[in-house]
């Protein structure tokens, strides 16, 4: 099943994939999701059961123009408790993926060093979690030549 919730405040999409209920509800400060099976407390803990909870963001595709670019770092503004992995799609054939080591778990500003060797006008760029980490990602920026 898949759930979309929007926070109206900031006008932020998130999407809840895998889970067995197909409705949502923020109640007294919780959230709960409601499904056939019945009524679940949702996000309230590191793991789901004894397994790890997946986590992930997709930017926006990013297009560069007609010409042909090569980005060379990928700066992000985050924190998390664990190292985090950066996925790059260019042109939907062209696949990397990178480690975004952290340093501790406050905020920092990390730099990625991409492949010189990847070009493409459409940039995806999805950043995920290892072994359900939690993070926050709050800037990207992108260097290109």
């Amino acid at each position: 099943m898949q759930c979309v919730v929007t926070n109206l405040k900031i006008v932020a999409p998130s999407q809840f994939t895998n889970w067995d209920y197909n409705s949502m509800v923020n109640f007294n400060g919780e959230l709960f999701g409601a499904g056939a099976a019945g009524l679940y407390e949702i996000c309230t803990g590191d793991a789901d059961g004894s397994t790890a909870i997946d986590g992930s963001m997709t930017i926006a595709t990013v297009d560069l123009g007609e010409m042909y670019k090569r980005i060379r770092y990928v700066y992000f503004g985050l924190q998390g408790t664990g190292n985090l992995r950066l996925t790059v799609t260019t042109d939907l054939t062209t696949v990397r993926e990178y480690t975004i080591p952290l340093d501790g778990t406050g905020q920092q500003r990390v730099r990625v060093k991409l492949d010189r060797n990847v070009k493409g006008r459409y940039w995806v760029f999805k950043v995920a979690n290892t072994q359900g980490c939690d993070f926050s990602l709050d800037e990207v920026q992108l260097h290109h030549f």
